[in-house]
């Protein structure tokens, strides 16, 4: 059997494990609210038991204007607050626990930002992301794992470099990504990635309740 197979066994928590993979859960909410009801652009809550990002997506990506009536919000929870406030993800929609999760998103956010909450969003969606991202990352030779043997190979988030881009990062998956499909290209009779461990790659998602 292809070590790569080993290396692809996940644990979930909040807390790293030291010897698998380890993702956590959380909630996304995206939220239509009138313009202006919250300030800024993107703001990372490092202290705070619910939330863990939130962005206003037009502010974000450059396409809002002055005279948008509404603007959108991606609102993220911490994996602690995901882990406490669980629910089976197919069958969320129209729960009490959507109702009360995406109120007490709303209500610590308002809170953090030191605004009052918007009475009524136009619209809303609630989203448990049930493996969210990787707390650990497995830290090799190469940003990737490639066994000759089997000719199979894994990429993702999860894999590092110590000289990398930092792993639980889209810049990371870009990497591995791009760095095994050169690999393939140049050498594949050579396994890579194959051996070294776990470390931590804490998160604001990861962080204490």
């Amino acid at each position: 059997r292809s070590p790569v197979a080993k290396l692809c066994r996940a644990a979930f928590g909040v807390a790293p494990s030291p010897s698998k993979m380890t993702l956590n859960s959380i909630y996304s909410l995206v939220v239509e609210v009138p313009a202006g009801s919250f300030p800024g652009a993107a703001h990372v809550f490092e202290d705070d038991a619910v939330l863990a990002f939130a962005a206003n997506q037009g502010a974000k990506l450059g396409w809002a204007s002055e005279g948008d009536e509404t603007e959108v919000w991606t609102v993220l929870s911490t994996g602690a607050y995901g882990k406490l406030n669980k629910h089976p993800q197919e069958q969320l929609r129209g729960t009490d626990v959507e109702a009360r999760v995406k109120g007490e998103m709303l209500d610590a956010l308002a809170a953090k930002l030191g605004v009052a909450v918007p009475e009524s969003p136009r619209r809303w969606r609630l989203q448990l992301w049930g493996a969210a991202l990787p707390l650990n990352a497995w830290t090799a030779d190469a940003n990737f794992a490639w066994d000759a043997s089997q000719n199979i190979g894994v990429v993702g988030d999860w894999l590092a470099t110590s000289d990398g881009p930092p792993p639980s990062t889209i810049e990371a998956a870009f990497a591995s990504g791009d760095a095994l499909g050169a690999h393939m290209a140049a050498a594949p009779a050579e396994s890579r990635g194959l051996e070294g461990s776990f470390a931590a790659a804490t998160t604001v998602f990861s962080a204490p309740a």
